[in-house]
């Protein structure tokens, strides 16, 4: 389990955390707002990619034979150096001031976690899970202390894709 760094930032009425989490789903993602005032970021991940792969790449035909059709060739690929690190992830965040975790906005796109949430008067914990809005792509459509509209992810979705 990797430590993930993030960015924190501060507006007037939310905190935005930001995670790079790369090669997860949206469903393998968890976050918590806990009773202590601590943001848990959390990402499951599925498999272990393996270190001798099959390569499928097309070959064309040369010279005149160009009327024939290309074929697939299958070669296997050895992973020779891998500098990449790739889930789990697992963060826990001591937040400067209290949230209200039940309104946390959050995306997920192109391996990067953004969390909006709301500040309040004091902290009120909860869990919550991504909605899959697209290939690699999720969110859990939340408030920042203000009334949410559209107000469902399912909603969000059919307004952005219509507009």
């Amino acid at each position: 389990m990797q430590e993930v760094p993030i960015k924190l930032y501060r507006t007037p009425d939310r905190l935005t955390v930001a995670a790079p989490m790369p090669g997860l789903l949206p469903e393998d993602i968890t976050i918590e707002v806990t009773a202590n005032h601590h943001l848990v970021l959390h990402g499951a991940l599925r498999g272990v990619p393996a270190d001798v792969q099959v390569f499928r790449r097309l070959e064309r035909p040369h010279g005149r034979s160009r009327r024939k059709q290309p074929k697939v060739v299958e070669e296997q690929r050895e992973m020779l150096v891998d500098e990449w690190t790739v889930g789990s992830y697992q963060r826990d965040i001591e937040l400067p001031m209290p949230v209200d975790g039940t309104l946390v906005t959050a995306t997920y796109g192109n391996g990067v976690l953004v969390v909006a949430l709301p500040l309040a008067k004091r902290t009120v914990p909860a869990q919550v899970s991504l909605e899959r809005v697209g290939i690699g792509r999720g969110e859990r459509v939340g408030s920042v202390g203000h009334p949410v509209e559209p107000r469902s992810t399912a909603e969000h979705v059919r307004a952005a894709h219509h507009s």
